[in-house]
């Protein structure tokens, strides 16, 4: 079987940001996150782990009290119990993947 979901068709979360569920299934979940220039992500703790990978833009990845640049083509692994948060700090959108991986 194969099933396609576009930006278009995927179901949006259910928060305040531009973001899609591309994929929900019990041992992980992809949402397609667009955050427009300014936009954050605040910094939260989460009990599963999450993988960030940056389609387009810059932005702020925050873990921790550490704080680091995010550029297209990178991947953040961040452990559960880890603070995280994102912020867009250029001009243009800054597009992510963001994995979160359940156990």
């Amino acid at each position: 079987m194969l099933k396609i979901t576009t930006s278009e068709t995927a179901p949006r979360v259910p928060f305040q940001l531009d973001g899609r569920i591309m994929l929900s299934i019990p041992s992980l979940e992809i949402i397609e996150l667009n955050l427009k220039h300014g936009e954050a992500v605040p910094k939260h703790v989460n009990d599963f782990d999450v993988a960030i990978y940056i389609l387009e833009g810059q932005g702020i990845l925050e873990t921790g009290s550490e704080k680091h640049n995010a550029e297209s083509g990178m991947l953040a692994e961040i452990t559960a119990g880890e603070k995280r948060g994102l912020k867009n700090t250029g001009t243009k959108d800054f597009k992510v993947l963001v994995m979160k991986i359940f156990s």
